[in-house]
């Protein structure tokens, strides 16, 4: 019969390995052969070296994995400006994307790396902990101390008593996606980053108060605080906060660390750490823990804490649910348009949820749409349409700039615009150009099919526009299309073209273009107008977590298609030149060299 198999994760940089080489090996001698055992390293930084050696250890029933998720956490780092002490490294954040990267498993232990076991693991991992989000001890270092009690009574909203330690933890992921947990963290951080001593602890007491399972206090026994330990039931040891067995002789239960770092690769290692850790190293730990105390008093006074904000039904507010559910929109966005930069696919849809035209609805919309405006009730609603976008065009664009207006001044006739495109938007930036232009010129865009089929306000403005909906209709695009646009250019008409064919999210860098724009521009001897728009962050944030923006538009020199040469040729020499203008104004408005390199926190406008 196949062995059930039990994850287990820790999270470590390099500076730990030695501490969690002596964990894992405790862990590995203490365990039940009847059970598999994967265990999962969320790391920054270990070594292949330090790796191998870990994995080395193993036994025939486990298996050693190191998962780098730095860039993740990274990009959280950055964005919301964390407050880590510097006693903590970021990898105490890891715990909390387990639920979100790791989606194969229901259930998983996750342990901190200062701890030893001396019980078998499988006992912990089949705690029946019911539907609760998890399984834990209460902490402590926090019931140990009368002071700490009373701040974190004060500063989180609940009785100081319920406080368990995040260090050992059965985790029910299920329930975890259930109740949106790291969602819910990320609007916290996002919306209020509230200073704290423990971080990720705190976090996780706050979101799942009252949903937790209390076990026995065994699994998790903190020996420097503990007064009475009961070794017959000692299953884990955490070595918590101070006074670590590597650097003192007098930590209680020192002895139990060293047998298992014995038997590690890191013996010499941690006893000359022991060796060159100072007094005055002592002292400052003293003082450490005393400004602690001190600070989580501050916390508790302060106007902005767990307690003061997360009210009873703070979760249930229209508001923070709606929120919620439009920033996981975006995130999941961005995490298509990762997707498709790993695949190469720049010309990739990313939007979840758009519409898919049938037959039917194509031929109730497009075929026999008035895209010139002849007919008298069309001509009347396109004046509304038009005035209400050109007030929505002022509004959102009276920030914005314009660079390189008079590369127009030259221009007879009509043009084809190319553009970034970014968000449901940056339409009105292009009508901001035009509005601004001395000689007064018409405009009208070309979307795809699909966007008529957009419900409410945006939709009617869309359709009663003047927009030209580009569809894979053949008998549309001969007998419609192509006639509309030869109209409309011969009318002086100024039309976008987004060769870049998908909007993704505030994505920053120029994409490669898609040829129609070229080929129609070489159809009907009109020139291109590249135009590229810078996205500036600001300081304000918008209501889903993201920094509002400020555009530069960047206008560059007309590109013209030569009489002397093919279709296919121009097509191609005019499609590279305007990525060419793009790359080169992303390169000035950035200060950085264009590259395929995705980064994140600069990437993404707003992040």
């Amino acid at each position: 019969m196949k062995k059930q198999t039990i994850p287990i994760f820790f999270a470590s940089d390099n500076n730990y390995v030695p501490f969690l080489a002596t964990a894992m090996k405790s862990l590995i001698v203490n365990a039940s052969p009847k059970y598999n055992y994967e265990i999962n390293v969320l790391q920054t930084g270990i070594s292949e070296k330090n790796q191998q050696k870990m994995r080395n250890m193993a036994e025939d029933n486990f298996k050693i994995r190191f998962i780098d998720i730095e860039p993740l956490l990274t990009d959280i780092k950055e964005r919301l400006k964390l407050r880590l002490r510097d006693y903590y490294s970021i990898s105490i954040y890891y715990r909390l994307f387990i639920e979100s990267l790791f989606k194969q498993y229901q259930k998983v232990l996750y342990l901190d790396a200062d701890i030893v076991v001396e019980g078998d693991i499988s006992e912990l991992y089949n705690a029946d902990i019911g539907d609760n989000l998890l399984g834990v001890v209460q902490d402590g270092v926090v019931q140990a101390d009368e002071r700490l009690i009373d701040s974190f009574t004060r500063s989180l909203g609940f009785d100081a008593n319920d406080y368990f330690n995040s260090g050992v933890l059965v985790m029910n992921l299920k329930e975890f996606r259930k109740e949106m947990i790291l969602d819910k963290f990320l609007y916290l951080l996002e919306h209020y980053n509230f200073d704290t001593i423990a971080p990720d602890q705190d976090y996780l007491n706050v979101l799942c108060h009252g949903k937790v399972k209390y076990l026995e206090k065994g699994w998790d026994v903190m020996p420097n605080v503990d007064k009475e330990i009961d070794m017959e039931h000692l299953y884990i040891i955490h070595y918590n906060m101070f006074k670590k067995p590597w650097n003192y002789d007098c930590t209680p239960l020192v002895e139990i660390f060293r047998k298992y770092a014995k038997m590690t690769p890191y013996a010499r290692v941690i006893e000359d750490m022991r060796m060159e850790y100072t007094q005055e190293k002592k002292e400052a730990e003293d003082l450490a823990y005393a400004k602690m105390v001190m600070r989580n008093d501050d916390i508790a006074n302060s106007t902005v804490n767990f307690g003061k904000i997360i009210t009873q039904d703070f979760w249930n507010t229209d508001r923070v649910g709606e929120m919620m559910e439009k920033n996981k929109g975006r995130l999941k966005v961005i995490e298509n348009i990762e997707r498709a930069i790993k695949e190469g696919n720049y010309n990739k849809k990313v939007e979840e949820g758009d519409p898919v035209i049938t037959q039917k609805q194509r031929e109730k919309y497009i075929q026999n749409y008035d895209s010139t405006k002849k007919k008298i009730r069309h001509k009347v609603e396109f004046e509304i349409a038009n005035a209400i976008t050109n007030t929505i065009t002022r509004q959102i664009n009276k920030n914005t700039e314009i660079v390189g207006l008079e590369n127009l001044e030259g221009i007879e006739g009509g043009a084809i615009v190319t553009s970034n495109h970014f968000n449901f938007v940056d339409t009105t930036i292009i009508k901001n150009m035009m509005n601004n232009i001395k000689k007064s010129r018409k405009y009208a865009i070309i979307v795809q099919e699909t966007n008529f089929l957009m419900k409410g306000y945006l939709g009617w403005l869309i359709r009663n526009n003047k927009t030209i909906p580009l569809s894979l209709d053949h008998k549309y695009l001969s007998e419609n299309f192509l006639p509309t646009l030869e109209t409309l250019l011969n009318r002086g008409y100024y039309i976008l073209i987004y060769p870049e064919q998908e909007m993704w999210y505030n994505y920053r860098k120029p994409r490669n273009p898609m040829p129609g724009a070229y080929h129609y521009a070489t159809k009907f001897n009109v020139p291109i107008i590249p135009c590229f728009t810078e996205i500036q962050d600001m300081d304000k944030e918008d209501r889903e977590g993201f920094k509002k923006s400020k555009y530069i538009l960047h206008i560059m020199p007309p590109i013209y298609p030569d009489p002397n040469k093919s279709l296919k040729e121009n097509k191609e020499e005019m499609r590279k030149k305007d990525f060419e203008y793009k790359v080169a104004a992303y390169e000035k408005a950035y200060n950085r060299k264009y590259d395929e390199d995705y980064d994140r926190t600069k990437d993404i406008a707003g992040w």
